[in-house]
């Protein structure tokens, strides 16, 4: 866990997300080579990764064409920050190859068949019903 006044000096130069091909997303630290947290919410290859301006929204995807939105979530009591899932979204039947974040309301995936989805989201990075 991170304090929340020491977030934007790390997550740009401390942190390294990465996708396998066993569909989980990984969140390290870079200053100690550690773990800090892994989500297995996908069940293939990961394909595709995405991050806000912010740094505080990640969008993951890949070959079983599921986008997972993950935030980084501020506790009001302690002042530390964990990353959490925050919403799952199925937009295309097929493999998804890329993921573009157009604004932090929108975001696009592209994939084999060619069809290129829209996925509107709500403040927080979730995916809007």
């Amino acid at each position: 866990k991170t304090k929340v006044s020491d977030l934007d000096a790390q997550i740009n130069k401390e942190y390294l997300i990465a996708g396998d091909s066993l569909g989980e997303v990984t969140i390290w630290d870079l200053k100690f080579g550690t773990l800090i947290k892994s989500f297995n919410h996908l069940k293939a290859d990961i394909l595709a990764l995405a991050v806000n301006a912010k740094y505080d929204t990640l969008y993951a995807t890949g070959v079983d064409s599921r986008v997972i939105s993950i935030t980084l979530q501020t506790d009001s009591e302690t002042g530390y920050a964990d990353w959490v899932l925050s919403s799952i979204y199925r937009g295309q039947s097929h493999d998804i190859k890329s993921l573009v974040l157009l604004s932090p309301t929108t975001l696009l995936s592209g994939g084999v068949t060619t069809d290129i989805c829209i996925y509107k989201l709500q403040d927080g990075g979730r995916f809007k019903d």
